[in-house]
């Protein structure tokens, strides 16, 4: 049994509330960064959350407003609030003490959540996956916030420069795609960006995922690659196929392989064991992909997820993502999202297009045909839509498709559309029209 007091200062706590009675304004530079719950003292916190309601009320705080309030609220202490004046000499500091009991409260945040990691190693739960789960959900409460949130103009300045003179220095710099045409349009992926590729089945969306992927890893950047559809040998079959020109349909029969195919394979292997790839694959639940992401990226370093494909991660959405497909998509929409944001990584996610694409005179594809795409519109900072014209009208150029790419949300050019070569016989097997 641990005796010790946690961490806290009565003096810090009471000079919060002295600074308010003498300046009545300064609760509304703490209220943003002191919340009542950071108070260790009940007395401390009472006073507190009474100041925050009359705040709240724009009632102008004083001794007499705040006794009315503490008394209606059933406090009785009132010659408190006189012992906080008289020991506060000052609310020139006010923020520093907020700092200050809002960090103590931190600590004792992390005390107890030592104290409720320790009860789950009591439990002894078998699965260690999910034991793992519920210990990162108690880890990642403990984020610490920003403490302030309202950025003042010449900080403002400052961070413009800082971005400006990283990007001329070439301090910080976008992932390429690895198509130039791509970059020139889009600007290329930047830290943060959610970048969504659409198209109906056997277009190439998974393709040029791993177009991305080949390029990425080849720069030294460290990719996680989440297939819900591939498995690692399906993956790596497509791979050899671009790096060596070996089909797929050829690599399934090795006794045509010739000797010299063999040591093009074993150098994309020994290629492949080089670089900083990590591979999920198979069905999983949606909070473990974003659990192994953190993980990667706390302990290794990560710069880019790519993610195959949003809708069948649907399934895997668990109770949180809501009832309906469309609720499922949004809910993982906006955890690629924020996973771009909270790790200052690329997320890169294929998604399938609907059918009405079909029905159309005109095939090729808009955001509106993303399937279920309210939230992947509005979250992705950048969308690429696939389309093969020969799939639609046999005179149209084979091999080719056009990469439509009709949002960009820091857009660098007008130009909308980008072709790009297809070898179908690498990759394709079975009727363009089945489904993935």
């Amino acid at each position: 049994m641990d005796d010790r007091t946690p961490p806290h200062s009565e003096d810090a706590e009471q000079a919060v509330l002295g600074s308010c009675l003498i300046d009545p304004s300064a609760i509304g530079d703490i209220g943003p960064i002191l919340a009542a719950s950071d108070f260790h003292s009940d007395k401390n916190r009472a006073v507190y959350e009474a100041m925050l309601a009359l705040a709240e009320q724009k009632v102008a705080i004083d001794q007499v407003v705040l006794g009315q309030e503490l008394t209606r609220r059933g406090f009785g202490e009132l010659s408190f609030l006189s012992h906080l004046v008289a020991t506060t000499p000052t609310s020139v500091h006010a923020r520093y003490y907020a700092g200050v009991v809002a960090k103590l409260a931190y600590s004792r945040r992390v005390i107890q959540a030592g104290g409720k990691l320790a009860a789950l190693g009591y439990e002894a739960e078998p699965d260690t996956d999910v034991l793992y789960g519920k210990c990162l959900k108690i880890m990642q409460a403990l984020e610490p916030q920003t403490i302030d949130q309202l950025v003042e103009p010449k900080e403002q300045a400052e961070r413009m420069m800082t971005m400006l003179t990283d990007r001329r220095e070439q301090r910080v710099t976008p992932l390429s795609f690895g198509f130039k045409d791509m970059d020139r349009v889009t600007g290329g992926m930047q830290p943060g960006n959610l970048v969504i590729v659409g198209a109906r089945p056997g277009v190439g969306k998974s393709q040029l995922l791993q177009e991305v992927v080949r390029h990425v890893v080849a720069i030294e950047k460290s990719v996680l690659i989440v297939s819900l559809e591939m498995t690692i040998e399906e993956w790596a079959e497509r791979e050899i196929a671009m790096a060596t020109g070996i089909s797929v349909a050829g690599q399934r029969n090795p006794d045509s392989l010739t000797d010299d195919q063999w040591g093009q394979i074993q150098d994309v292997a020994a290629e492949i064991a080089g670089q900083k790839r990590c591979f999920l694959e198979g069905k999983m639940n949606f909070s473990t992909i974003l659990q192994q992401a953190h993980s990667l990226h706390r302990i290794k370093g990560l710069d880019m997820v790519v993610f195959d494909y949003v809708q069948l991660a649907a399934d895997g959405a668990g109770k949180g993502g809501g009832d309906t497909i469309r609720e499922k998509v949004g809910y993982i929409s906006r955890g690629l999202k924020n996973l771009a944001r909270e790790l200052k990584i690329v997320v890169l996610a294929a998604s399938q297009l609907n059918r009405d694409v079909e029905g159309r005179m005109d095939k090729r594809p808009g955001m509106s045909d993303l399937k279920e795409s309210g939230d992947l519109e509005q979250d992705a900072d950048i969308i690429l839509l696939l389309h093969q014209p020969a799939m639609y009208d046999k005179k149209a150029q084979a091999n080719l498709v056009e990469c439509y790419i009709p949002k960009v949300r820091q857009r660098v050019s007008k130009e909308k559309v980008v072709k790009l070569a297809w070898r179908e016989d690498w990759y394709q097997h079975g009727d363009w029209s089945k489904e993935e």
